[in-house]
């Protein structure tokens, strides 16, 4: 197969040269806008620390203001377009969900996660597309970190790993892709057995809220044999070879399925699964991806010929209100709105800080057990780090 970038005529070609980050004001220009807006609309809970100071409490607000460049990066990885990569990142940037879900529900630990989330995306679908050794060590620990952190970002991750891995099966060697992709689950999984282990896992289970979860998969279990082939083969006649559909294809899906889950969300009610409104912070994240694809979509169908031919510009001119007026249009406008909307942030802010992240802690030989599950993946790990080391030394 071979493995050439989306600038050709051929729409079957796929080009997995990972993205290289060069240090010109190109690229490091637009995290720096996003950095700056988020710390504009959030400075009051950087100027009000408490008397005593814990990391708890210093990561939450590093977090917030970088979870958007990690979208930005997301989007750019994909689309490969820095300019609908800054227009997620600034749409992502304008509500203040995160800050609500922090402040009102009290859950820090879930916008922390969420901002590793792309980080951690990147590097799977970069695994997916040029397994290496260090691709898999590194995506398998930023799972499992995620997991630790908050498990309502751990479903999240797990929606978003189908979205992508279904994705990339649509483009070819779907049967070694999906084997990839559970490969490293299985080693996310094992790395935090210490966290997730037997008496945890029982307790979500007995829960009455686990047994309702329960419950409902089994009630929709049959419909899925009508409605996944139906959502497969409409996919698949669409998306099937087409690389440059896909950004289209994991914006409007991953959008779609949250759409999906915040309507339905009173329905499905766990642990893992809450309530509607925890889901807003991940709705607002897939929509800002969408949105701006939607957008710089937009732009692109203005430059065909025969739109061209119809306004009466010459063509520099029609060139330059298309790639640089509308485009810095655009962006005032977001500057306009992030400015009025600070004073929603620092209504919602008050000069408090949220309550500390507080974890649930077991004891006994189900610790025991978690723990030497985890320890056992390590080993394996290192063993497996070991001999291609050893194996490189004698090439």
């Amino acid at each position: 197969m071979n493995l050439q970038r989306l600038n050709g005529n051929d729409k079957k070609i796929v080009n997995h040269t990972p993205l290289k980050i060069r240090f010109d004001w190109q690229i490091i220009a637009p995290p720096i806008v996003i950095v700056l807006a988020n710390i504009y609309l959030i400075w009051p809970l950087l100027t009000n620390f408490p008397a005593t100071i814990d990391w708890r409490r210093l990561i939450f607000p590093l977090a917030y203001i970088f979870g958007p460049v990690g979208l930005y990066f997301y989007v750019w990885e994909i689309s490969r377009r820095r300019l609908t990569s800054l227009l997620a990142a600034l749409i992502y940037t304008l509500p203040a969900i995160r800050l609500t879900e922090a402040i009102n529900f009290g859950d820090q630990a879930h916008v922390i996660a969420l901002s590793i989330l792309p980080l951690s995306l990147i590097c799977f679908l970069r695994y997916l597309r040029n397994p290496t050794l260090v691709l898999i060590t590194i995506t398998a620990f930023s799972m499992a970190a995620i997991a630790i952190i908050s498990p309502l970002t751990l479903f999240t991750l797990l929606i978003f790993i189908m979205t992508i891995t279904y994705s990339e099966m649509l483009l070819g060697q779907g049967r070694f892709k999906l084997i990839l992709a559970l490969i490293v689950l299985i080693l996310a999984a094992g790395l935090s057995a210490f966290w997730y282990h037997p008496e945890f896992l029982i307790d979500l289970f007995k829960s009455d809220r686990g047994r309702a979860l329960i419950s409902i998969i089994w009630d929709l279990f049959p419909l899925s044999f009508v409605i996944l082939p139906v959502i497969g083969a409409f996919t698949f006649l669409i998306f099937d070879r087409r690389p440059l559909w896909q950004p289209i294809f994991l914006a409007g899906s991953q959008s779609f399925v949250f759409l999906l889950i915040y309507w339905v969300g009173n329905n499905i009610s766990s642990l893992y699964v809450p309530e509607p409104a925890h889901f807003l912070p991940e709705l607002i994240f897939t929509l800002s991806f969408f949105l701006a694809q939607i957008i710089t979509t937009l732009f692109k169908v203005l430059t065909l010929d025969f739109i061209r031919q119809k306004i009466k510009i010459p063509d520099r001119q029609f060139l330059l209100i298309i790639n640089q007026v509308l485009p810095g249009l655009v962006l005032i406008l977001f500057t306009v709105l992030i400015i009025m909307a600070r004073t929603n942030y620092w209504d919602l802010i008050g000069g408090e800080w949220a309550a500390p992240i507080i974890y649930r802690h077991y004891g006994g030989i189900s610790t025991i057990v978690g723990r030497a599950i985890s320890l056992f993946t390590i080993v394996i790990l290192g063993i497996i780090w070991f001999n291609y080391r050893i194996k490189r030394q004698n090439v």
